[in-house]
């Protein structure tokens, strides 16, 4: 709109807000200033007369109520229903979902009620509540819910299946369309129980890898609290379960009701990974032996079915033991094999590990500088990934080799921003293996230190955002 009177007096009618000025501004293509004036004037005085509300919020809502009063009734409908959507939607899910098509979506988007960003439409939060009023009140509302809730049940089994050949890809998707699975599973836990389970069951791997350990733990305690029957889904909810939620009362139990089910169910695919969930439990609870055991048992099964993301989950296994053990010379040429088995991997759950036992190995060779630049692969993988509680572990690792190299107070700076990271994410202790490392090659560094500057630099760590101790451990790397 070009300035002159008319506009002048319509931008103060609508209070100068930058949303219903742009709103107006989408009619007038069709509208002139001042025909939009006299039709928005009426809307605002009917929508303030006898109203308590802030004039500025009344006047937003009325300037979205009269854009949508211009839409077609098509465009209403498809308006009202898209609210349906938490966090925007692709075109796909949008089809599916409320049968829109192409051009009714680009007409929203024209009309400023609808936004388009990469290969997303999302509604301004503003505009979305008015859109939830109307379906709400249209007596569409549970069956649009429920086209809403299968498209999402559809959509994390197909991660489930898909996670180990294009893992990193649904992580990344998983966590664009996490505020809609959650609507899914809100709409699900009470009208349709079993199908909650298996929303929650499918998405344990992708909670732990995206570190969202309290979301999956209370949901999938709440699964399996209305499950209906013992089955595949009760047997992978639990296994997820065991993985998310450490405490050692429930764990182990948690992992070997999920086994005998597999096993009862007779498949060998599924009963390997919950073996493998299994021994990480053991090996956190102490029972390093068995734990042992479990992991070269895998192995030998995941050889025989030529399942190779089994392979390297339970070579995984076995380079964690021998290490738990001292052992680094057994476990180099199997952490060696993982690397070369896991290069083009977008499996999540391996794709740190090989770069984690490598530096291992290398730290305890005594050649710090190979462990860092191991290390520095390990936690560039985390980031890209975005799982929170592996990255602590690369950086402490980090200061691990810092110490090693002589850089004391970079060291003890990144352990305090990890022991900050930890109480945040609700960590009550460390792994095992990283609770020995820390004392052996930390406890030297404090010592040359001294008490004072030591304790200096890590408080200097824990004030550090996790962003910042990023920055921090990936510029102190780079520069060595």
């Amino acid at each position: 709109m070009e300035p002159d009177e008319t506009v002048a007096e319509l931008c103060g009618r609508l209070d100068n807000l930058p949303l219903a000025l742009e709103l107006a501004a989408a009619r007038v293509s069709v509208l002139a200033p001042a025909q939009i004036l006299e039709r928005i004037s009426q809307r605002l005085d009917l929508f303030r007369a006898g109203r308590d509300a802030d004039p500025r919020q009344q006047t937003l809502r009325a300037t979205i109520a009269w854009s949508y009063d211009l839409l077609s009734p098509d465009e209403q409908r498809l308006f009202a229903q898209l609210a349906v959507f938490r966090g925007g939607c692709t075109l796909e899910a949008a089809e599916d979902v409320v049968d829109a098509d192409l051009d009714a979506l680009q007409s929203l988007v024209d009309k400023s009620l609808l936004r388009h960003s990469e290969d997303r439409f999302w509604m301004l939060e503003t505009i979305r509540e008015y859109a939830h009023e109307l379906l709400e009140g249209s007596g569409e509302a549970d069956a649009v819910r429920g086209r809403h809730a299968d498209h999402y049940v559809a959509l994390a089994e197909l991660a489930y299946t898909e996670r180990f050949d294009r893992g990193l890809t649904w992580v990344r998707k998983l966590e664009e369309e996490h505020d809609n699975l959650r609507a899914a599973l809100d709409d699900l836990q009470d009208r349709d129980p079993l199908h909650y389970l298996q929303v929650a069951g499918a998405l344990g791997w992708f909670w732990r890898a995206r570190s969202h350990f309290a979301e999956g733990t209370r949901r999938l305690e709440e699964a399996l609290a209305s499950a209906v029957a013992d089955g595949p889904l009760t047997a992978r909810a639990l296994a997820f379960l065991g993985t998310l939620d450490v405490d050692e009362t429930d764990m182990l139990s948690r992992h070997e009701r999920s086994i005998q089910l597999w096993r009862a169910l007779g498949d060998e695919t599924e009963l390997a990974i919950a073996r493998d969930y299994l021994g990480w439990a053991l090996y956190t609870c102490g029972e390093k032996s068995q734990a042992l055991q479990v992991f070269e048992q895998n192995l030998e099964l995941a050889r025989r079915l030529g399942h190779q993301a089994l392979v390297s989950r339970s070579l995984a296994g076995v380079c964690q033991l021998f290490l738990a053990n001292g052992e680094f010379e057994r476990a180099e040429p199997l952490a060696l094999e993982l690397h070369a088995s896991t290069r083009e991997s977008e499996d999540v759950s391996c794709m740190v590990s090989a770069d984690h036992y490598l530096s291992d190995c290398a730290m305890l060779r005594g050649d710090y500088a190979l462990a860092e630049q191991h290390r520095l692969s390990a936690l560039r993988t985390t980031l890209v990934i975005g799982d929170v509680a592996q990255q602590t572990i690369e950086v402490l690792g980090l200061a691990f080799a810092a110490a090693g190299l002589g850089r004391d107070d970079d060291a003890l700076r990144l352990e305090g921003a990890v022991d900050a990271k930890w109480k945040e994410l609700g960590v009550t202790h460390a792994p095992p293996l990283s609770e020995a490392y820390r004392e052996r090659e930390l406890g030297p560094a404090r010592a040359r230190l001294g008490e004072k500057r030591a304790t200096a630099a890590f408080d200097e760590g824990r004030a550090m955002t996790w962003d910042q101790a990023i920055e921090f451990a990936l510029g102190k790397t780079s520069a060595t």
